[in-house]
């Protein structure tokens, strides 16, 4: 067919694509018709491609298609689905754990451009205390930060934090809803050497993991990396009780040396249950 030679267009079968009204196109070539005017269009589509009459096409708004991209709420959005739809068009398989990773960065990209830096802030003291318990948390029990042993929130516990705020503070991500939940946390260190280090990153959605780190690099912070050593110190004293340290977790009580590599006179921290891992009632002061 000649609008096909001149559309470059070769059909992969007799069988007609016929988008939906929700797909959105992009034209790869035009023909214009010396004899009817009219203008056909080979339009490729996630679920495929084909001829079609410009007159039959919607036009999309450019400025409306990033409006919807970038201010959507991310949760609603199936970029999974879609890379999957995308991927089947083009006769491609990959792996589901490539996929996962593909859209958990994909998502964090979405939420940089949609200035999610602006939620993080950074807290310290009876602050810190009070953000790791679970009932400050949008999502309770989503995630590696619903699912983290401290959730509980027992401020025996975290004392070792609370009491050293110009070594230890916490930077959390709030809530794109509201302020007064969080859906990430992460621990800072102030070391001796005038690095901060940010420690083990707790999200209620893996894609927030990245939206952590590369909060950090902008910062200039290192990321925590067990093959390195960090050095800080604490107050030079006994705490009755402890939390689950994830990195600096060898301790000299007598000098308040912390480190995560063993050192002279060095003891390690165990996290205290006691039996309290039960999550406080919501009428618990604070």
């Amino acid at each position: 067919m000649a609008i096909f030679r001149a559309l470059d267009y070769a059909p992969a079968s007799e069988e007609v694509y016929y988008p939906n009204r929700e797909e959105i196109g992009e034209i790869l070539s035009k023909y214009v018709s010396k004899r009817s005017g009219k203008t056909w269009c080979y339009v490729q589509f996630p679920g495929g491609k084909g001829v079609y009459d410009i007159t039959k096409l919607n036009a999309v708004n450019q400025e409306e298609l990033k409006k919807q991209v970038f201010q959507t709420r991310r949760q609603d959005v199936r970029i999974g689905r879609l890379v999957r739809v995308i991927l089947q068009a083009n006769g491609l398989n990959l792996p589901d754990a490539q996929i996962e990773t593909f859209v958990n960065e994909f998502r964090s990209i979405l939420s940089i451009l949609n200035d999610v830096f602006s939620r993080f802030e950074i807290v310290e003291g009876e602050q810190l205390g009070f953000w790791y318990n679970r009932r400050n948390y949008q999502f309770p029990h989503q995630g590696s930060l619903g699912s983290s042993c401290q959730a509980v929130g027992n401020l025996d516990w975290l004392e070792i934090y609370i009491d050293n705020p110009d070594t230890v503070k916490l930077l959390i991500l709030k809530s794109e809803d509201t302020d007064d939940k969080i859906v990430g946390r992460a621990l800072l260190w102030y070391l001796e050497d005038g690095d901060v280090m940010m420690d083990q990153i707790y999200v209620s959605k893996q894609s927030d993991d990245n939206v952590f780190k590369e909060y950090a690099r902008s910062k200039g912070w290192k990321i925590k990396n067990y093959n390195d050593t960090y050095v800080a110190y604490v107050k030079a004293k006994q705490y009755d009780e402890y939390p689950s340290v994830d990195t600096m977790n060898l301790w000299d009580p007598t000098t308040g040396k912390i480190s995560n590599k063993n050192f002279p006179g060095c003891r390690r921290i165990v996290w205290t249950q006691d039996g309290h891992d039960e999550d406080w009632d919501e009428d618990d002061d604070w």
